[in-house]
């Protein structure tokens, strides 16, 4: 390759189309190209699991929130794809593309622990409106060169300038993705910190940019070595994991932290209080002693029988075990998280005297052959449609089975007794119709929290009379504390807020989930209703401006299919099957086994094809959406991966297929198509789990999805 160096000797420039070509042909620089895009791919996969996940770590938030990140993640890199045309390609910008690929993960991470405290109210949960703004602003240099990087790499690494070089360049990137989805899901999770998974990125990167600056003879050798040896010199002298997560709780101590399959674990002390956070949210604290003695005495004081055999599901370790333990007692406890019951172990003392199941609550529920007397439901409120399936009609009804006769089950959700909004009156009636349609008996009991209990024998609200005849030791939970707390005023205003005509909450139809939104949303200045909306509305015209030709307009939809089916699909799964990680690793796998193997046939095979080719694969798309819809609450946990498998063999055929039908020139087909196919990505990931799910039901969202990539296909056929 011939190259003019300026004065500054920076900028290099090709200046002949045949040298160009010639160099590329090379085996040796092809395969320098094709290890490039598999460490983009890696790199591109892992640094959005780290993000996302340190995003939540350090936001909290539910699916909406990851529906926000990942919404501009996909609208980032689709924008960044699309201004990929007007990079010059060279070996020399991909040199520079590695370096920021691998710098940037580090730098988010670092700026988005740093700036939470400067630019957010602490311990006050983030305005959606306004984590999708700083979001965008912190994603977006990573996100830009991630997708004007693949253009490059089609430039580069096409040989004849055909269609199928951009397929070639789509199956290499997938399958670097494939690399780092498992590398995450079963390595680096499970031994690395975020901050040393994002140094592994930083290292391949760089080391990828000095190996093709060696290639080169390049000066910016010395650049890759330099920033090496820097890396090197700050790992040894400066602990970055543990200084950036001090600055996110000011005034406390930090004495431990670590990221589990679950969740980011942080525990604090300040004075003699120990607090265990999870996913930057309050999960215990060792001084909230009102908490626990509501959660356990109201329905513990519901039984006579002198020995009672109990189910503790979640918070165990906010010393609930103890409380029950002063009845003459036998108590099971279930936490699906290994690194909480270890925290806790080494912390408090708060779960001896338990048999503990390491296991997901509503697996337990559904496996367990033990017969309960009374069965108390300790977790967080339905702010997702993972915990939302611990509060279903479904559930309820596997509790049942394996309580006692008149059995008590108890369960709980944070809202103010003397008041309560739109909301929070559709989220209890929805619960109480929910628990009513399962058991003779339900009644609410105001308190720090609303509690549900329910059961087929009676039930009463005398609890401090109860417990002063059982003589059971309280701090709080006795005559003086209730006779202000469970007042007929407050009973009834509880059993008023659980009136109002709605549905009831099942697992493929959550609306508990979604009017928890409603009321989480309540809460900030913003009406993000509207905000979902308008930035939907500006993605959709954004979509339609890069696209405006039938073809890249029917990979907007399937894009949008393809995201929207999958997090169908994989909520389906925890809500039947549990959050079992690993097994959610395989269906992702699975889902980018798929797209290459799709986007590997039609490339090899489909020489020349016709809009009909499209459009046969638009129909079969929208069929498997219906198809799905209807037989997924039916579904077996082996039948899992093969769906999602199929998924993404139709979702990555359409691709290659797309780049026959629209091919203008390398670089412009590659672009509109990959920004196309990753802005209808946003759409999906924006309204379907956060919006679409919990509104319109997991049937509804599937036929939806059909309908509309029904009538791109249609579109194709038209005026392809």
């Amino acid at each position: 390759m011939l190259h003019i160096k300026y004065e500054n000797h920076l900028i290099d420039t090709v200046v002949t189309a045949k040298s160009f070509i010639l160099c590329h042909r090379s085996p040796i620089m092809r395969r320098l190209l094709t290890t490039s895009i598999l460490i983009l791919g890696i790199s591109s996969v892992v640094s959005q699991l780290v993000v996302v996940r340190e995003f939540l770590a350090v936001f909290g938030g539910n699916e909406l929130t990851f529906g926000i990140i990942l919404a501009n993640w996909t609208l980032l890199t689709g924008i960044g794809s699309y201004l990929g045309r007007k990079i010059t390609p060279s070996r020399r910008t991909l040199i520079f593309l590695h370096i920021g690929l691998g710098v940037l993960p580090l730098t988010q991470l670092v700026l988005l622990r740093v700036t939470k405290t400067m630019l957010f109210i602490s311990g006050e949960v983030a305005d959606p409106a306004e984590l999708f703004a700083w979001s965008f602003i912190l994603l977006a240099p990573f996100c830009l060169i991630s997708g004007g990087f693949l253009i490059v790499a089609c430039s580069l690494f096409a040989q004849k300038k055909q269609p199928s070089d951009i397929g070639d360049v789509y199956i290499i990137d997938s399958l670097g993705d494939i690399a780092g989805g498992a590398l995450f899901s079963f390595l680096l999770v499970y031994v690395f910190s975020q901050v040393q998974i994002a140094y592994i990125l930083l290292v391949a990167n760089v080391s990828m940019a000095l190996t093709t600056s060696f290639s080169l003879k390049s000066r910016l050798v010395v650049v890759c070595a330099v920033i090496l040896v820097g890396l090197g010199a700050i790992t040894t002298g400066i602990d970055l994991n543990y200084g950036t997560v001090q600055t996110l709780y000011p005034g406390q101590s930090v004495l431990h932290q670590e990221s589990s399959l679950y969740g980011n674990i942080v525990v604090t002390r300040l004075d003699s209080q120990i607090t265990i956070y999870e996913n930057g949210t309050p999960f215990f604290s060792t001084g909230d002693v009102i908490a626990r003695e509501e959660t356990v005495h109201y329905p513990m004081v519901q039984r006579d029988e002198p020995f009672s055999t109990v189910l503790l599901l979640g918070g165990g370790a906010s010393g609930t075990i103890q409380e029950v333990l002063k009845y003459p007692a036998a108590v099971d406890y279930v936490e699906l998280d290994p690194s909480i019951i270890a925290i806790s172990q080494t912390y408090t003392k708060n779960l001896s005297g338990a048999n503990i199941f390491e296991m997901d609550a509503r697996k337990y529920v559904k496996e367990a052959s033990t017969v309960y007397d009374v069965i108390i439901v300790d977790v967080p409120d339905p702010d997702s449609a993972q915990i939302n399936r611990l509060y279903t009609v479904e559930f309820f009804e596997e509790a049942k089975r394996i309580l006692a006769e008149n059995g008590i089950f108890s369960t709980s959700v944070s809202a103010s007794p003397n008041y309560m909004g739109e909301s929070t009156r559709q989220l209890n009636s929805s619960l109480y119709r929910s628990l009513k349609s399962i058991f003779k008996n339900v009644i609410i009991i105001p308190g720090r929290s609303i509690y549900f209990l329910a059961s087929d024998g009676n039930l009463t609200y005398n609890i401090a009379q109860v417990i002063e005849e059982k003589a059971i030791p309280t701090q709080y939970v006795n005559k003086y504390y209730l006779s202000g707390t469970i007042t007929e005023d407050r009973i009834e205003m509880v059993q008023a807020s659980a009136t109002e005509t709605v549905a009831e909450n099942t697992d493929f139809n959550p609306q508990a989930y979604y009017y928890y939104l409603l009321f989480w949303m309540s809460q900030f200045r913003s009406h993000f209703l509207v905000f979902l909306v308008v930035i939907a509305l500006l993605v959709v015209v954004l979509a339609i401006r890069i696209a405006p030709h039938p073809v890249p307009l029917a990979l907007v939809t399937t894009g949008f299919a393809g995201t929207s089916l999958e997090v169908v699909l994989v909520l389906g799964f925890q809500i039947l099957y549990g959050y079992v990680y690993s097994q959610i690793g395989i269906l992702v796998t699975s889902f980018l086994i798929g797209l290459v193997l799709g986007a590997f046939y039609i490339n090899r095979t489909q020489k020349i094809c016709h809009k009909h080719s499209l459009v046969i694969m638009e129909g079969l798309l929208a069929g498997f959406a219906v198809f799905t819809g209807i037989i997924l609450p039916h579904m077996t946990q082996a039948f899992f991966p093969m769906v999602i498998g199929v998924l993404g063999a139709f979702v990555g055929a359409e691709f290659p297929l797309a780049s026959r039908l629209y091919y203008r020139d390398i670089q412009v087909t590659a672009a509109t198509l990959y920004s196309a196919d990753l802005l209808g990505g946003c759409l999906g990931a924006l309204v379907v789990s956060a919006l679409l799910v919990p509104v319109l039901g997991v049937l509804w969202v599937c036929f939806l999805v059909g309908a509309l990539v029904f009538m791109s296909g249609l579109l194709v056929l038209w005026k392809g």
